[in-house]
């Protein structure tokens, strides 16, 4: 009879019972102990509570936000104590099985046990328990005091485990209690940052960290000190186990998936090795003695970079030993001694020791290069900006804007890449030299089938990265030449739309950005060949080795073959990753010469540009002695110039356009290349100037800021040059007084406004000699009056001045005078009075008769550039937007549609088809081995068909690979192209609110990184991405069906690796907006500086600027050095991962081995498999991350796609041949920028008749320009009408209302191009007419002595002098011969002789035509057939001149005073 006791009869189920219980004890109950039997313990209840324990832990842990350090009564026992519960068991057993073999009951509880206790020691070091761990951690404690209880019966000598496992549990448990009633007692931390001690408390013996009773004390200290977010120095003070497992990265992740990366300040600090400064001074001494780039920087960083070369070393090693005992393991399970299990264990135990080593060192390779590359931007960009306001202009001049903004982005950014590329290099050779020995060891010489492919395509692959390489370069030149373009037009946008050029420029820059497009495409498609080739050669591999092998009569065991196929897999990722590594490596190279140039370049050495004054020489401060000068070393501006200046000596210069007076004191500043003669200073090593150049620079800021110009603020002093430069009365204007932003290059001020605080600026900096290049001309008469008494004549005196000027009456009052003739030769040079007499006597009367003394013009400024906004509107410089929270799903389906349905759909597919063509192949392979093994395959003809089989299923794997690297490089084409069209159109079309508010420099960032990230960062990753989701798939699906038990092990590693990714996004995508916003200062800030580095040098401030870039640099850094602490942070927890999974399949394999349900070829497969998941995992977390942080570039253009507002381009066409008189009209017009601000035109009413000349004047803010702008609709009113010709404007089509209308702006604009282009660049106008219209306003001989109309002008016109600029612009509105024409004071920049050629041509050119002019000189007043005299944005007063100065007590009488009177008398 059989015993009632037995859980199951001897049947089948019956007989797996006893293999894993046991003869001795199968039975439920033990009536001897008088308890249920072990074995029901192990498998019924210890080992179900135990895989609950592992699941809750390992979902806690994952839960958690990082690892954290917890104190308190018995918390430093918790993960002691579960460590060793988690050892117990197993060492327990393997104690046991020496003296006897032990039953799978015992082998399953010693496993879960461990898998338990270990991810319990994780969530123990997270935090304290809840009550869902606490459960099954009591039900472990009854279940051990049972088992404890059956020892004691039994004495079987496992009672001395089972007490220790009790007393560690015990021990556990207290801890927990102890904490607990800690924590419920536990005080209240202040909240505030900086309370202080009591007095009655503290004293100078109290510590100032804590007291003698142990009790925290808050002190007042640093604010970083106090501040419980503030996370010091990156990596400082940290442990050796807090560094090799990267935990002080863990409370940065915790401020980021808590929300509270808001800016820089919430970032790790810089450590010294990583300050810009340091490094970019360190790269300069290394270059100082004619070092290459390439030598200085292996000087600087080569000690480091080539070390951290030993762990990737490492690495690689440790990834051989996967296949070795992949080999060894299969071999076990195949045919491995059944009396002999703990050989299985040992060969489990050994991969996952050795994948584990594996991921610390290469985590640790990674971190280490991704320091020495932040070392390396730091060092590059910090010495390009350096350079780039270091050389002298005509070096520089050499590159265009676009190229030196690249210099410090794009070329930058590929040495940088370039640091991992090189020790890839050298690591993927030796990577697949050893695998390919390896192969050879497995299988013979078959694997030389193998080998050739990958020989064949050597020379193949060369010649790919050849001409990827020539493709770069050419690209980086169309780049280049985008951006220099792109940011001309946009530094003219106002211009260019009153032109109506946009449909011009968006041609000229879609050309260019087609031909970028054209190497673009030609780079992805290359680049799409490699990848193709590099795919498909393990697969290649694989079907000539395994074919060639299986031909030659070996025997495919499993064993050998998924030795094989786990080495082949191995070859993956190097090859594929190879042409990356070529294309990297060929891009830095060419990016090193590109720099290279630019670092060739000298400085400017003020000993060896200027010469020491003699010791005789007395009060001489400045002597040029028989100096030519020149902007090239082929075109001189000035030659053999004598001029002896004193000390305290006010020097004028003057001399007709172009004749080189801006020249002058650009040579003396040392922005000319000297040819021969010198220039003598008193002290050349201090050679700065208070330079006030003729196009005032303005830095982005405040007035004070701009005027402090870095120099203590000093109140008497300050308030003494503000009242000197005549700007006290404009700082009252405004609302915020002098901390008003002066915008991007000033654009919230008027033309006089920036002239006056550049003035101002260089008087408060004290210097010891001024030069003045045109300050009078900008502004009022009175003003020019007042300054020049009151600063030059006044607050000046005794410091040593140069005025260049066309106001010759000014000259009177200097103690020398020179003149300049056409040629850059000084035909006068001697006192005003020898020297005036050989100038034209009736032009210098007239000029005095303009300056006769009036009490009042009222007006301490003047108009605004048409194009500018008026003085009523704040300008305020908006913060970037930044984004929050994750990237939006719109983003992924902007991008999406601009990829194209058809063409997304079919990129999956190609992706699916590739990865399943993969993994049936190997399944194939794995079915072929186990059919061998069972002697299935017993003939030729058996062989081929498997054979057949298996190259067909390879071959369609070709098909799918192909067909998806082309599919997505066309695809990621067709998305930049469409991304790009979009951007740049809506910006070039967009309203000129948008350029008042957003600095040119963030503009430009959309187009160059972001651009940058969306044409090739952005496809190539989210191709990785792809490819690393569906690779995860299929390993999952192939190593569960070979080893369906690793679903124990992959079931609680599902949580931890969600919460782990999902921490690490929310992180990582902040620190990814992060970067781009403190990217944008960087930019901005050195176009800024580009644009004013002649003056920034002349004042002496390049140290402090140079510092200043220092400043953003490091802002941007530390972003920088934040994602990438981050990215391994989560790389090596991503590993660990791998690792578990890793571990779960060895052990797997040999419990399947003992159940003896286990497939040497599934398994085989299996395990190969999953020696690649550890990098599979890290892959694709790493991928989706960085595809988001890429993504945010989309976002980041689509903030502009979405929310820029363009203008109105619909409307009516007007009457065939309107406008035919000319006759404007405003009727109750009411203009305002903002819904918050005052309107500049308030009820403004007026009409013009036919072929008037209407001037309008008035004091600065009364809104004059706003007539210009909403004549232009450059602001549309928000009522009223305005009408031409009895059409209301409004109603008409923008384009074609401007096209119809003339403008002449104050500040004249130049693109890089040809006189022809400027001119007239749609071409719509003959070569004579070009050359009638140049002769009209008296430019065809400085334009012939360029060389014609097809002369190129230069970047901004650099060529041309401003005042042949400003002619240009009066030849551009000739052409037009449009019936209404608004001049904005066109003649502020230019001498007399030139101003009446071009009153002139006003008066002729125009005989038919309507003149609206903002005047801001009375001569040109008096030629008006009417006056507008505009105040508080209405219209005062309406009249001829002579009519409104017969009246004293008109606004107009005031205005101008009694000097009409005169010159009308």
């Amino acid at each position: 009879m059989r015993n009632p006791n037995r859980l199951l009869d001897m049947t089948h189920d019956g007989e797996i019972w006893l293999s894993m219980c046991g003869s001795e004890d199968s039975s439920f109950w033990n009536p001897e102990m008088h308890d249920v039997g072990r074995c029901f313990q192990a498998v019924m209840l210890q080992t179900p509570t135990l895989a609950v324990l592992a699941t809750v832990s390992a979902y806690q842990w994952g839960k958690s936000r990082g690892l954290q350090t917890w104190t308190g009564a018995g918390a430093a026992a918790r993960v002691p104590a579960s460590l060793l519960l988690a050892l117990l068991g197993p060492s327990r057993l393997l104690a046991a099985r020496i003296l006897q073999p032990q039953p799978l009951s015992e082998l399953l509880a010693a496993g879960t046990g461990l898998v338990a206790w270990a991810a319990h020691a994780g969530c123990a070091a997270a935090g304290p328990p809840n009550a869902l761990v606490l459960t099954p951690i009591v039900a472990q404690l009854i279940l051990v005091i049972m088992s404890t209880r059956s020892s004691v019966l039994s004495d079987d000598g496992r009672l001395v485990w089972d007490v220790a496992t009790l007393i560690s549990l015990s021990v556990y448990i207290l801890s927990l209690i102890l904490y607990f009633r800690r924590y419920r007692h536990r005080p209240r931390r202040q909240s505030c940052r900086h309370c202080q001690v009591p007095e009655s408390e503290a004293s100078e013996r109290t510590p100032l960290t804590g007291s003698s009773t142990g009790e925290t004390v808050w002190y007042g200290g640093f604010h970083e000190d106090d501040d419980p977010a503030y996370l010091g120095t990156a990596s400082e003070g940290a442990n050796p186990l807090s560094r090799l497992l990267f935990l002080w990265v863990s409370p940065l992740i915790d401020k980021g998936s808590h929300g509270r990366l808001k800016s820089t300040d919430d970032l790790f600090d810089l450590p010294s090795s990583l300050s810009p400064a340091l490094l970019g001074a360190n790269l300069r001494n290394a270059l100082s003695d004619g070092a290459s780039l390439m030598r200085a920087l292996h000087r600087q960083f080569g000690v480091v970079f080539y070390s951290v070369g030993i762990l990737k070393l490492a690495a690689d090693v440790c990834g051989f030993a996967g296949p070795l005992l992949l080999n060894g393991l299969v071999k076990y399970v195949e045919t491995g001694d059944e009396n002999r299990p703990s050989e299985g264990y040992v060969y489990a135990l050994g991969l996952c020791l050795s994948t584990l080593c594996g991921a610390l060192f290469s985590t640790h390779f990674t971190y280490l290069v991704a320091l020495v590359g932040l070392q390396l931007r730091g060092a590059l960009i910090s010495m390009v900006y350096r350079k780039a306001m270091s050389v002298p202009g005509p070096a520089l001049s050499s590159f265009s804007t676009g190229e030196v903004v690249n210099f410090m982005s794009t070329d930058t950014d590929r040495v940088v890449n370039a640091c991992a590329s090189f020790h890839a290099f050298w690591s993927i050779p030796l990577q697949v030299a050893v695998t390919l020995y390896l192969l050879y060891i497995q299988l013979g010489l078959s694997f030389l089938a193998g080998v050739a492919v990958t020989v064949l395509l050597i020379p193949v692959n060369k010649l790919l990265a050849n001409k990827i390489g020539v493709l770069s370069s050419r690209l980086m030149a169309s780049k280049d030449r985008r951006v220099q373009l792109l940011a001309e037009a946009l530094a003219g946008i106002r211009t260019l739309k009153v032109l109506v050029w946009e449909d011009y420029f968006l041609s000229l820059i879609n050309k260019v950005r087609s031909e970028e497009v054209k190497y673009l495409r030609g780079r992805k498609f290359l680049d799409a060949l490699c990848v193709f080739f590099w795919a498909a050669t393990p697969v290649l591999m694989s079907v000539l080795t395994f074919g060639t092998f299986a031909l030659l009569g070996g025997k495919l065991t499993a064993s050998t073959v998924f030795t094989g196929v786990a080495l082949l897999q191995m070859l993956i990722a190097p090859l594929n990753a190879f042409p990356w590594v070529l294309n990297g490596i060929a891009e830095a190279w060419v990016s090193i010469g590109r720099l290279e140039k630019l670092m060739r370049l000298e400085d400017l050495d003020p000993d060896h540009y200027y010469s020491k004054m003699p010791t005789d020489s007395g009060k001489i401060v400045l002597q040029l002695t028989n100096a030519s000068f020149s902007w090239s070393s082929t075109l001189s501006v000035l030659k053999n110039i004598n001029i002896t200046i004193k000390k305290g000596q006010l020097v004028g210069v003057c001399g007709h356009i172009g004749s080189g007076k801006s020249s002058l004191l650009a040579a003396i500043v040392a922005d000319l290349e000297l040819q021969s003669g010198s220039i003598s200073l008193t002290d050349p090593k201090t050679a700065v100037f208070g330079l006030v150049a003729q196009s005032p620079w303005l830095q982005r800021g405040s007035v004070r800021d701009n005027i402090l110009f870095g120099r203590p603020y000093e109140q008497a002093k300050y308030r003494r040059v503000v009242e000197a430069c005549c700007l006290d009365g404009d700082l009252q204007q405004l609302s915020a007084g002098d901390q008003t932003d002066v915008g991007e290059a000033g654009a919230a001020l008027s033309g006089g406004q920036k002239v006056r605080i550049a003035l101002s600026r260089a008087v408060y900096q004290d210097m010891d000699i001024y030069l003045f290049d045109d300050i009078l001309a900008a502004v009022d008469v009175p003003v020019a009056a007042h300054i020049f008494q009151h600063c030059v004549l006044g607050l000046l005196q005794g410091k040593t001045r140069i005025l260049c000027t066309h106001h010759v009456h000014y000259l009177t009052s200097a103690d020398a005078v020179v003149v300049l003739a056409q040629g850059g030769r000084v035909s006068s040079f001697g006192s005003p009075d020898e020297v005036m007499s050989e100038l034209d006597a009736q032009e210098f009367k007239k000029e005095e008769s303009e300056v006769l003394p009036i009490d009042s013009m009222g007006d301490t400024g003047d108009t605004k550039d048409l194009t500018v906004m008026s003085q009523n509107e704040e300008h305020t410089i908006e913060e970037e937007e930044r984004e929050t929270g994750a990237v939006a799903w719109n983003v992924y389906a902007s991008y999406w549609k601009a990829v194209g349905h058809f063409l997304a759909v079919a990129v999956l597919l190609s992706v699916t088809g590739m990865q399943t063509s993969r993994n049936l192949t190997d399944c194939w392979l794995g079915y072929w081995v186990t059919q061998a093994s069972n002697n299935n395959v017993s003939t030729d003809q058996d062989q081929n068909f498997y054979l057949t089989v298996y190259g067909s299923l390879a071959a369609s794997n070709l098909i799918f690979t192909l067909a998806r690297a082309y599919l997505f490089a066309w695809g990621g084409i067709q998305a930049a192209v469409i991304i790009h069209r979009r951007l740049l159109n809506i910006i070039i079309r967009a309203k000129v609110s948008f350029f008042d508010t957003t600095p040119l420099g963030r503009i430009l960032n959309r187009f160059s990184s972001d651009t940058y990230a969306v044409d090739d960062s952005l496809p190539f990753i989210l191709n990785i991405l792809l490819a690393q989701v569906f690779s995860l798939l299929g390993t999952l699906a192939v190593t569960l069906y070979g080893l369906p038990w690793l679903v124990l092990v992959v079931v609680p590693l599902v949580p931890i690796y969600y919460r782990l990714q999902a921490t690490y996004r929310l992180s990582a995508r902040e620190l990814k907006r992060l970067s781009s916003i403190t990217l944008s200062p960087v930019y901005s800030h050195f176009s800024e500086s580009l644009a004013g580095r002649t003056t920034v040098r002349a004042l002496g401030g390049i140290s402090r600027f140079c510092e200043e870039n220092d400043r953003h640099l490091e802002a941007s850094q530390k972003c920088q050095l934040a994602a990438r602490a981050a990215e391994q942070w989560m790389g090596l927890r991503l590993q660990l991962v791998g690792v578990a999974v890793v571990g779960g399949v060895g052990l797997a394999a040999v419990v399947q081995r003992q159940l003896g349900t286990a497939d040497a070829g599934l398994v085989g497969l299996a395990i190969s498999y999953a020696l690649s998941a550890t990098g599979v995992l890290g892959g694709v977390a790493n991928a989706f991350a960085e595809t988001e942080r890429e993504m945010v570039a989309v976002e980041r253009v689509l903030q502009y796609v979405q929310s820029v507002e363009k203008e109105s381009q619909g409307g009516e066409q007007p009457p065939y041949g309107w406008p035919a008189q000319g006759v404007v009209s405003f009727n109750d017009v009411v203009l305002r920028y903002r819904e918050d601000v005052v309107a500049s035109l308030q009820g403004v009413s007026f009409e013009t008749r036919p072929g008037e000349k209407l001037g309008v004047v008035g004091r600065t803010g009364a809104g004059k320009s706003s007539l210009l702008a909403a004549l232009f609709r450059l602001t549309d009113p928000s009522s009223g009408r305005i009408t031409i010709d009895r059409v209301n404007t409004a109603s008409l089509c923008l384009s074609t209302l401007r096209s119809r209308l003339a403008a002449i702006p104050q500040d004249p604009w130049l693109f890089s191009g040809t006189v022809h282009e400027n001119l007239d660049p749609e071409g719509r106008h003959s070569p004579a007419e070009l050359e009638t219209a140049l002769r009209r306003v008296g430019l065809w001989g400085a334009v012939r002595a360029l060389g014609g109309p097809a002369a190129d002008v230069g970047p901004g016109g650099k060529k041309l002098s401003t005042g042949q600029r400003q002619l240009l612009c009066l030849a551009r509105a000739v052409l037009r011969a449009a019936k209404v024409v608004c001049v904005d004071e066109a003649t502020a920049h230019v001498d007399a002789e030139t101003d009446r050629a071009i009153q002139c041509a006003l008066r002729n050119a125009f005989q038919q035509s309507t003149v609206i002019c903002i005047a801001h000189r009375p001569h040109a007043v008096a030629d008006f057939d009417r006056v507008i005299v505009m105040g508080g944005g209405k219209v005062l007063e309406l009249d001829s001149p002579d009519a409104l100065l017969k009246d004293e007590k008109s606004h107009f009488y005031q205005l101008v005073g009694p000097q009409l009177q005169m010159r009308f008398s």
